[in-house]
């Protein structure tokens, strides 16, 4: 009778290369994918009062075979499992059986096991005296560090006017993951579309900051892609967030990063009507600032006194206040690994075009535009822009068409190699000494 709802599996004993087949006892599936493509599997428990001589008949291996291939190992997460299998093991069990497996084809059912031999030894002194019972009555665990590789999810945050149940985001979103191999989230704020517009950007951004601290997924890291003012509100997650998850790679597409000289164009909707209503009222107003996103980030290169006075967001996001300049958000911004700014040749919105490259005008004067390399924030490292370029993580690029007009062939050949990396990190395990 089948002793589990696993079932009966294929198990290769690697020392002997002998293939049997019995029912698994105990079938708790723990996977942890390593860069091998191999992944462990706790697969089997050995009870008290077994001999050496019956698990030798179990498993269809020789006596001898056991007492020196035989190997002991205890995998288990750092998290939910852990107490449960440390308690369960010292309260009545001796020793656990693991294996590995190679995952087959889909239509297979089987899994075929490896007996490891890389982790911990059975000594032949404790093998040769058994029943195994009689000798260990105290297990002392220690910790085992494992690299796992995982692939590292990534979030989309929208532009203004858009919203993550669009067909057009729910698309953008599957096409990236599709593309990448990768997991992505689209991070939405409020409604979408009208808090977008009249949400100040540093309470965007907070929203934000608060949904990824609670999305497991994203805790070992994440990667951002932005699109348009989408870009501002990530910026501030990277800078401001205290305790979120790291941000790896940051993938810009048309983001206003330097500011714009300009209301994004809107059109005739209530939404502009609104707008055009609130800039009536002064730009760098409490109001305002209070009640229109994009006043957040709207740089009047004639006006900078009033910007740097009364604008609520941008100016502290690039540290442009010379009197309360903030370390902590240089030091942030610049952890990052990649810094991908995409800036589309025809823009029509964002004015200059520049800014998606951290260029915009000088002070005092729409006149020539000025390249990321020759602005104060950057030739001063405000935030941390010229060590990442200095480091070769900033890459600046252009692509035709106009705002967040871009190809499938553009976005595969610039984004997706920034979503598709793996990351490592080390799985804490327990292993039994004796």
């Amino acid at each position: 009778m089948n002793q589990s709802s696993c079932g009966s599996q294929n198990l290769l004993v690697k020392s002997e290369i002998t293939t049997v087949t019995r029912p698994i006892k105990m079938c708790l599936r723990f996977w942890i994918q390593i860069a091998s493509g191999m992944r462990f599997l706790l697969a089997d428990l050995v009870t008290w009062g077994d001999s050496i001589s019956s698990i030798g008949e179990m498993f269809v291996v020789d006596e001898q075979s056991i007492s020196k291939k035989l190997l002991l190992q205890i995998i288990a997460s750092a998290g939910k499992f852990l107490h449960k299998l440390s308690r369960e093991i010292c309260g009545r069990r001796i020793l656990d059986l693991t294996a590995t497996f190679r995952e087959e084809e889909e239509e297979n059912q089987s899994l075929r096991f490896l007996w490891d031999q890389e982790i911990c030894k059975i000594p032949a002194s404790l093998m040769a005296a058994p029943p195994l019972y009689s000798i260990v009555s105290i297990f002392i665990f220690s910790f085992l560090f494992l690299p796992v590789t995982y692939s590292v999810p990534f979030i989309v945050l929208h532009g203004i006017g858009n919203q993550c149940s669009t067909q057009e985001l729910s698309n953008f979103t599957k096409l990236l993951s599709d593309l990448s191999g990768s997991k992505g989230y689209c991070i939405e704020v409020g409604n979408g579309i009208w808090d977008s517009w009249v949400k100040p950007i540093q309470e965007q951004a907070e929203i934000v900051c608060d949904k990824v601290k609670k999305i497991e997924e994203l805790s070992e890291g994440y990667n951002i892609v932005a699109l348009s003012q989408g870009n501002l509100i990530g910026r501030g997650v990277v800078e401001f967030c205290e305790g979120g998850p790291p941000v790896k790679n940051f993938v810009s597409l048309a983001g206003p990063h330097a500011g714009t000289a300009s209301v994004p164009l809107c059109g005739t909707g209530a939404f502009c009507i609104i707008a055009d209503h609130l800039l009536k009222l002064g730009v760098y107003s409490d109001y305002v600032q209070a009640h229109l996103a994009p006043s957040g980030y709207l740089k009047l290169p004639v006006d900078i006194p009033n910007y740097l006075k009364g604008c609520k967001f941008l100016p502290n996001l690039n540290n442009e206040l010379p009197d309360v300049r903030n370390a902590t958000y240089k030091e942030r911004f610049s952890s990052l690994q990649n810094l991908v700014l995409i800036m589309f040749k025809n823009d029509t919105v964002l004015i200059p075009r520049e800014t998606s490259w951290f260029g915009y005008y000088p002070d005092g004067a729409f006149s020539a535009v000025l390249s990321p390399q020759e602005t104060p924030l950057y030739v001063e490292d405000w935030i941390g822009l010229k060590t990442l370029d200095d480091a070769g993580k900033v890459k600046f690029i252009s692509v035709s068409g106009d705002h967040l007009a871009i190809s499938d062939s553009d976005l595969k050949e610039y984004a997706v190699p920034y979503l598709e990396e793996a990351s490592t990190k080390r799985m804490a395990v327990q292993l039994p000494s004796y």
